[in-house]
């Protein structure tokens, strides 16, 4: 059954089923942009019950939201979390595709019931699915499939519940995480048999998700009492090899496993919608540290802002800034001579965690530890924090507290050998701990090391030296390092260089002095070091020069590209994975000057209220004076910072399939009227999410007005689509609380 959403955004909270066994073999929800078929009831087969959106003219694929099957129970999403559905999604319809085991009976209406609400939810739902096809041989006791995929976003993902299917011959489904430091030990992170019930099943408290994680679902199937082959198919005497992992995150994801083979959508829901516009954030909600030339009193004051990303924890984002020293003409001894002129600490705590969402300091540190801080980059995977300095010609990695951990380079030492950096100017990470060094104003190169700091080797350009690489981002799944090389106006692409992993230790040598280690190179590692040339460039001298790049969702690259002679700013969207070498997007960035840093998040909650969160961007300044951290909204079409939208109440709406007559094991999806899935909430009184009892009973009549007046056009009409039952009711009543 397919309801368009209309009226406004809300949140998809939780869905009752309402079919037995011995009639539906199973059901599927899906959420889409528009439907595949605009009549009452097609036959779907297995072709995508999802169809080309109004606005765009592309189908962004079909988002599974809920599965059902062998009498299994209904679902209710953890607190504080939904699926954004309705206008200003990517979520505009939903369809129900159901599986009959019979000819559908007279009277029939299965279906499923939704729990929606107005109230805005921090986190939204998501759904990775892995399908696959195959063929299981005759009188086999065990027969494996296996499908794997990796995990193409940026921000981590929580684990709350999942479903598997499979038809008479599925025994087990599971689901392996590859070790990103031993391979050959996966670890097991779920397993259901599909004979049970299959509904959503709780997964283990804490499992976690993180950019580049390998995830492999695994069907064991036992064909004993066969003597031909079973093909995977939709039908009752098929197979199916089918497993739904629900996640949670600020930023919606979803992700289809076929055959090994990642399918995702850029523009899709949690993705980079066409339609967006870059606006300045609201100043009432934004009040990071003031510059130091704003001539007002404060414990933190901002000088050149260097560096920005975000924080493991969702709602932090750490800044670099260098107090009242400016890089300029004098800083450094010569054009030629890369000493460091004042080798003086800054006296001011440099490194600062922010709240993503006010510019409220919570943590700060720093202070006499560098000299001219260049960038800060955080291990999402560790938590670890490090910076790069151009004057102590280091990358320094610290906790989050400011504890100096380890440092790779010579203090106020640079140098063009394997042993040195000179003005080192990024770093980033690979899942399996390895650290890479942008190296930098004078080597023009990219530093590889593993987690204990022997030399892997590095990345160059083919023909020449890079011109400053500036910026770095690792694809992990593709296994890609991206470069931003500012002076050439390029995004380079290399592969990322494999090697056998270390224990702890490994071969380099440590400098333990205050407490901190030094990350030097052997003989033997130096002479094992390889080099690895660039596959791919994107060209965005057009747009500026790429100061600095970020991961963006679904695999994407955002460039920070400034045209000095034109003194304009753009925001460059690079679809790695779709259009490699061409750019997707640009928006103009309006009043930032000398932009060098950026970093993404998800925008506060109050812009968007109950629909898709939004995506915020950070961009760091260093201009001679009054330099900040200046935030963005990709704000979707129709809204603007001043809306704030979300209104506690909560609706349900009962929907069943119409009356239509199939095959056994065929499946069937219906359209009803255009409204029919929008359902009228109460609003919240100013003071309580209860409603008094008058207000009850006035929504409940008019409600039950509404419903005899559409029964009444329906007869007229003939219609045969299903009656669909909409019951306003406060968001959480007493008795649903819990």
């Amino acid at each position: 059954t397919a309801g368009r959403l209309r009226g406004e955004p809300m949140k998809l909270i939780g869905i009752e089923p309402l079919a037995k066994q011995e009639i539906a073999h199973h059901m599927l929800l899906f959420g889409c942009e528009a439907p595949a078929s605009s009549a009452k009831v097609w036959e779907c087969h297995m072709v995508s019950p999802c169809g080309r959106g109004e606005a765009t003219g592309v189908s962004h694929g079909e988002q599974v939201m809920y599965g059902w099957g062998k009498d299994a129970p209904g679902m209710h999403l953890p607190e504080g979390a939904g699926f954004s559905i309705g206008p200003r999604t990517g979520i505009r319809t939903a369809v129900l595709q159901v599986h009959y085991q019979i000819v559908r009976p007279e009277g029939d209406q299965t279906g499923v019931r939704l729990k929606m609400t107005r109230a805005p939810q921090p986190r939204g739902a998501g759904m990775m699915m892995w399908a696959s096809g195959f063929t299981v041989p005759p009188r086999q006791p065990s027969h494996l499939v296996p499908n794997e995929c990796c995990y193409t976003g940026f921000q981590p993902l929580s684990g709350f519940a999942f479903r598997v299917h499979a038809h008479a011959l599925g025994r087990r489904i599971w689901m392996e995480r590859d070790s990103v430091t031993t391979p050959g030990d996966p670890q097991l992170l779920v397993e259901q048999d599909p004979q049970q019930p299959q509904g959503f099943y709780p997964v283990s408290k804490g499992l976690r998700f993180l950019p580049g994680d390998n995830l492999r679902v695994t069907c064991d199937f036992n064909s004993s009492d066969r003597d031909k082959e079973t093909h995977a198919g939709s039908g009752s005497k098929n197979e199916m090899c089918n497993m739904y992992m629900m996640v949670t995150s600020e930023v919606p994801y979803f992700m289809t496993c076929g055959n090994s083979q990642p399918s995702v959508s850029l523009a899709g829901p949690g993705g980079m919608h066409p339609d967006t516009t870059l606006t300045p954030e609201l100043p009432s909600r934004w009040q990071p540290p003031p510059g130091l030339s704003a001539g007002v009193q404060a414990e933190h004051l901002l000088g050149q802002v260097s560096g920005a990303d975000a924080g493991t924890e969702t709602d932090t984002v750490w800044v670099l800034h260098r107090g009242q020293r400016n890089w300029d003409q004098n800083t450094f001894v010569s054009a030629v001579d890369h000493h460091v002129a004042d080798e003086t600490p800054i006296p001011e705590a440099a490194v600062l965690q922010l709240d993503k969402d006010t510019g409220k300091v919570l943590r700060a540190w720093g202070a006499g530890m560098l000299v001219m801080p260049h960038s800060i980059a955080v291990n999402q995977a560790t938590g670890d924090v490090w910076v790069t300095d151009v004057g102590l010609h280091q990358a320094l990695k610290f906790d989050s507290h400011g504890k100096l951990l380890a440092s790779i380079g010579q203090k106020l030492q640079p140098g063009h050998d394997d042993d040195h950096l000179c003005k080192p100017t990024a770093v980033a990470f690979t899942r399996a701990g390895d650290v890479l060094v942008a190296d930098g104003y004078c080597n023009s190169r990219v530093m590889h090391y593993t987690a204990e700091g022997q030399l892997v080797g590095k990345y160059q350009l083919r023909n020449g030296e890079m011109n400053i690489p500036h910026g770095l981002v690792v694809d992990h799944c593709e296994g890609r390092l991206h470069v931003a090389d500012r002076e050439a106006g390029a995004v380079h692409q290399f592969d990322l260089l494999q090697h056998p992993p270390t224990g702890n230790g490994g071969d380099s040598s440590m400098d333990t002095s205050g407490g901190a280690r030094r990350l030097l190179q052997t003989d033997a590692g130096r002479g094992a070091a390889a080099v690895q040339h660039q596959a791919d460039t994107w060209d965005v001298r057009q747009h500026g020069l790429p100061y600095g790049i970020t991961a963006g969702p679904y695999g994407s690259i955002l460039a920070l590209c400034w045209d000095r002679d034109a003194d304009t700013v753009a925001l460059v969207l690079l679809d790695a994975h779709h259009q490699r070498g061409e750019v997707a997007r640009v928006w103009a960035v309006e009043g930032v000057q000398a932009p060098h840093d950026l970093t993404l998040t998800a925008a506060p909650l109050a812009v968007t209220g109950a629909g898709e969160r939004a995506l915020a961007v950070y961009i760091a300044e260093t201009r001679g004076s009054g330099s900040s951290l200046r935030k963005f909204i990709l704000l979707p079409e129709g809204l603007s910072l001043e809306e704030q939208p979300g209104i506690d109440g909560s609706a349900v709406v009962s929907v069943a399939a119409p009356k239509v007559a199939v095959s056994p094991g065929s499946a069937v999806a219906a359209t009803t009227a255009a409204n029919a899935a929008t359902a009228t909430a109460a609003a919240a009184s100013t003071t309580s999410s209860m409603v008094t009892q008058e207000q009850k009973q006035q929504q409940q009549s008019e409600m039950q007005t509404e419903e005899q007046t559409k029964q009444t056009e329906e007869k007229a009409a003939g219609a045969t689509q299903p009656v669909v039952s909409a019951v306003a009711k406060p968001f959480l009543e007493e008795e649903e609380a819990s």
